[in-house]
């Protein structure tokens, strides 16, 4: 759970963003797109916790939907009864401080391999025809001329 009156700072939300797209897609983005997604996002809450669904252009709205896939934002909606009798319904997005913080401060552990996954790992690679080892140094694209 996220500290009493924490807020997110650039560094730990590009963090997370981190986190979730290596959990979620097995891939972790670079730092620097990382950063510049979280700077953006972020510049659109300024010091709030949540902002209004109508200031998203199409683009902006994509990229809250998969954040919203992630965990780290979530989208909330109010109902409001209008002058004349008809419900109107406003759509918010607010930024999820305790998931953030989880993914932030949760330990990263390797997914233990199935018994099936694992069979392959323990077999040497001089076994599998057509896989040498590579060579360390720089120079062994050399001696294929």
């Amino acid at each position: 759970m996220a500290p009493k009156g924490s807020y997110v700072s650039l560094t730990e939300f590009a963090k997370s963003i981190q986190n979730a797209t290596a959990k979620r897609l097995n891939h972790q983005i670079d730092l620097e797109s990382a950063v510049g997604m979280a700077d953006h996002i972020l510049g659109f809450f300024g010091y709030q916790d949540r902002i209004i669904d109508n200031v998203l252009t199409p683009e902006d709205r994509n990229l809250f939907y998969m954040l919203n896939d992630y965990g780290l934002i979530r989208s909330v909606s109010e109902e409001t009864t209008l002058w004349d009798g008809r419900e109107w319904r406003i759509h918010f997005w607010s930024l999820d401080h305790n998931k953030i913080y989880k993914i932030n401060n949760k330990e990263t552990t390797k997914p233990k391999l199935s018994e099936s996954e694992n069979t392959y790992s323990e077999i040497p690679n001089n076994y599998w025809p057509g896989i040498e080892e590579e060579d360390d140094d720089d120079d062994w694209f050399l001696r294929n001329l």
